[in-house]
């Protein structure tokens, strides 16, 4: 491999490309006052440029350059649909980039030795429950054929993950620690993982950046403190471009912390390294790019833009680098503000979320709408569900790519008239005149939460000095005050976080490539 990357790196400088300094496996070179892009993992090549005549010429070039008939020869794939890597990406929707790996899930499912074990299981919900960090030390162990099993299946499960389908972490990362010492509880999660799976193996993630000159990547750390059994904290966050989780990551802290602040200083400090690298990647691309970090605790932030003006007994105890962020706020590189807890989607990498706040995280990670899962049970609350009457008898499935929002004055909570019921989002006849205005009040729709999370913030002033410079305000995503919390955390050791840098530079390209379909 490094002979070949010797190779393809000297013929590409030698035709005019100049490499990517953040991830030497892309290269860019202007044709026709545009950018041709080119990325490669081994041999495998991915090109992208907005005119297909300069597309077909690059690949006669590769061909006349690296094919030998004799030996094999290169077969391009042309279109919108593609397989890479074991992903299919698909580029059918203008401006959306849809990653999945249905068949790969299905594979995974079929040679699951036990997969006996599913049948008749009760289809859940959620990947795992609520209590997926506990570990009971009395609990009996498996046997060695269930264990290597576990194992195999768990490093399977972990490649999905980390491509397309983040909505399994926290999952996946925690039996990723306990391959070695599994037991029966352990077994019982794996197998709720795949019953997920199985019903969800239509699910997609979508990918698609905001309209602008400048890209602004937005990044939501954020740390459940002490959730472990050894009472260590669990760092969670995604980063997204506009629509759908670019980078998602869930891991263990690896030191104790005091409190929540340092449980969140910890993520913040986790999740710097991806957010510096992103900018470095996406500037030398071409773009003008703004980092903007969202947390939740006020704490922290006076903590990261103060330091020691901030900083009590209780926290002086940190190592100076968690404060190391302050040096990257003053500076210009990132921007940190506040966002409501409910709103930040780092908060479903930390801990197994249930109900409405699963769904409504979900629904922002992989940018569906409204995905109802294949076997939603009669008595649920997305299967059965009427909004023009105060009844719950009908079914109806729906799979929305983008949201629609509700007509009347937004300024006013009352107007929208909202009600909720157990979850359920119940609206007045008089404000849903159409079946899109219907699919949009489903879930609580976003904008009666948007309004009803605002007002609560504003209502509560935060304990701290306001002139400490923290912004309290929640930020909107556009006009349509569309909110989408994001955030993304690093690999805990070098070599993981070169792969992860890998993962993340194959889907930040993706966007070129929509954009030059």
């Amino acid at each position: 491999p490094l002979l070949w990357f010797r190779k393809i790196t000297n013929h590409l400088k030698d035709n005019g490309f100049e490499i990517n300094p953040y991830d030497i496996c892309v290269a860019n070179k202007q044709v026709n006052g545009k950018q041709l892009t080119v990325m490669w993992h081994v041999d495998d090549l991915k090109v992208s440029h907005k005119e297909l005549p300069v597309v077909e010429g690059f690949i006669q070039w590769v061909k006349d350059t690296f094919e030998e008939p004799k030996i094999k020869k290169i077969t391009p794939s042309m279109g919108k649909i593609h397989d890479y890597l074991g992903i299919t990406v698909d580029y059918t929707i203008p401006g959306v980039v849809r990653l999945y790996m249905k068949d790969y899930i299905k594979n995974v499912l079929d040679k699951f030795k036990f997969k006996d074990e599913l049948v008749g299981m009760r289809v859940p919900q959620t990947p795992a429950a609520d209590h997926l960090y506990t570990v009971n030390p009395q609990a009996d162990k498996l046997s060695d054929d269930k264990r290597e099993e576990l194992h195999t299946v768990v490093a399977k499960v972990l490649f999905l993950c980390k491509r397309t389908r983040p909505d399994i972490m926290p999952t996946v990362p925690f039996l990723c620690t306990r391959v070695k010492y599994a037991d029966v509880d352990d077994w019982k999660k794996l197998l709720r993982l795949l019953k997920y799976l199985e019903d969800t193996v239509d699910l997609e993630l979508r990918l698609s950046a905001e309209e602008g000159d400048i890209l602004i990547p937005i990044f939501s750390p954020d740390g459940s403190h002490a959730v472990h059994a050894d009472m260590k904290g669990h760092t969670g966050s995604s980063m997204t471009l506009g629509k759908g989780s670019v980078m998602s990551l869930s891991n263990k802290q690896k030191i104790n912390t005091k409190s929540s602040t340092e449980t969140e200083l910890v993520a913040a400090d986790e999740v710097l390294d991806q957010a510096l690298w992103t900018k470095h990647f996406l500037e030398a691309q071409g773009y003008q790019c703004e980092i903007t970090v969202y947390q939740d605790n006020t704490s922290a932030i006076l903590l990261e833009k103060n330091h020691q003006e901030s900083q009590s007994r209780r926290t002086r105890h940190l190592n100076i680098r968690y404060f190391r962020i302050k040096h990257y706020i003053h500076d210009g590189s990132i921007t940190v503000q506040y966002c409501p807890t409910d709103l930040m989607t780092g908060d479903y990498f930390t801990k197994p979320l249930q109900g409405k706040k699963f769904f409504r995280h979900r629904m922002s990670i992989m940018n569906h709408t409204v995905h109802r899962l294949k076997s939603l049970p009669m008595g649920s609350p997305l299967a059965n569900r009427s909004v023009l009457e105060n009844t719950h008898t009908t079914v109806r499935t729906y799979e929305v790519s983008e949201p629609r929002m509700i007509e009347g004055d937004h300024n006013d909570f009352s107007a929208l008239g909202a009600e909720t019921n157990n979850g359920r989002a119940n609206m007045k006849a008089s404000r849903v005149r159409t079946a899109d205005q219907i699919e949009a009040a489903l879930f609580e729709d976003a904008e009666t939460e948007w309004i009803l999370i605002q007002r609560k913030v504003r209502a509560k002033k935060p304990k701290h000095d306001t002139n400490e410079d923290v912004n309290m305000d929640v930020v909107q995503d556009n006009a349509e005050h569309r909110v989408e919390a994001r955030g993304d955390v690093g690999g805990r050791s070098k070599t993981k976080k070169r792969v992860n840098f890998n993962i993340w530079t194959e889907k930040l390209t993706l966007f070129s490539l929509s954009e030059h379909q």
